[in-house]
């Protein structure tokens, strides 16, 4: 492993949260874990509802309220020194928005992260045989150097496939030039994910499957101006979508 790729690695920890609901306002965290890229349970612990764990958190995560019965209730200062790790770390999550404002909501501050369900999008978004980004998919799709035994769902097994994606995306972002090994690799990955994924079937509509190119302009026109996907001021904006389209739309227009 070069150097440039050990030094940020050395700084990273794959996080994943439990929670009682996906809406963030009316959610509580009963389950915490943070892994180092090497598979190694860094910090983890379970923590009390003090609302109950809704039956089909329970059937997805198997956690019911005896098993956190004993347990804290997840607090800003339930962690021992958890804001200073996150002060010096890169924290890497699948679907990281959810996991850091929830965080958020507890007090504490993310201030560098990255997201690995954007990584794997930014890859493999165009590659057919790829046709779900959720984390036990790729887990298998990609046939993650993983135990076959971790169970999934819960907070330290899908840290610890966080963490083998991340290897997994490091080593194709090496193979294909995305990444050069002789740079700091931080700032490469941060441009990288700020750069919009460019998708070439409609995921959507009465045009879902077409390609984009094969769309009439008169349709992108009507879309641009009615379509809140494609609106910046609205909350369901799409920003590679966006992009997406814009890039067919100039491409037709100036006859390519």
């Amino acid at each position: 492993m070069n150097k440039n790729r050990v030094d940020f690695i050395s700084k990273v920890y794959c996080l994943d949260l439990e929670t009682t609901s996906v809406e963030k306002d009316n959610a509580e965290i009963i389950e915490f874990s943070m892994v180092s890229p090497y598979g190694n349970a860094t910090l983890e612990s379970l923590y009390k509802s003090e609302k109950g764990i809704p039956p089909e958190v329970s059937a997805i995560t198997h956690l019911v309220d005896d098993d956190v019965k004993d347990k804290p209730v997840f607090t800003k200062e339930s962690v021992e020194n958890l804001q200073e790790v996150l002060n010096e770390s890169v924290v890497i999550a699948h679907q990281k928005r959810f996991d850091i404002e929830m965080l958020g909501m507890y007090g504490y501050e993310v201030p560098v992260s990255l997201c690995s369900l954007r990584m794997a999008k930014k890859l493999y978004s165009n590659n057919e045989t790829i046709t779900a980004f959720n984390l036990q998919y790729l887990r298998y799709a990609l046939q993650l150097d993983v135990d076959r035994d971790l169970v999934a769902h819960r907070a330290t097994p899908d840290a610890t496939v966080v963490a083998a994606l991340l290897n997994h995306i490091l080593d194709v972002c090496e193979e294909r030039g995305i990444i050069d090994i002789d740079e700091p690799y931080l700032p490469q990955i941060q441009y990288w994910l700020e750069q919009p994924i460019f998708i070439e079937e409609m995921p959507f509509g009465k045009h879902k499957g077409k390609k984009l190119v094969d769309i009439p302009l008169n349709y992108w026109e009507w879309a641009l101006g009615n379509m809140t996907c494609l609106r910046e001021d609205e909350t369901d904006y799409d920003p590679d979508f966006y992009a997406s389209v814009v890039k067919v739309v100039t491409e037709k227009v100036d006859g390519h």
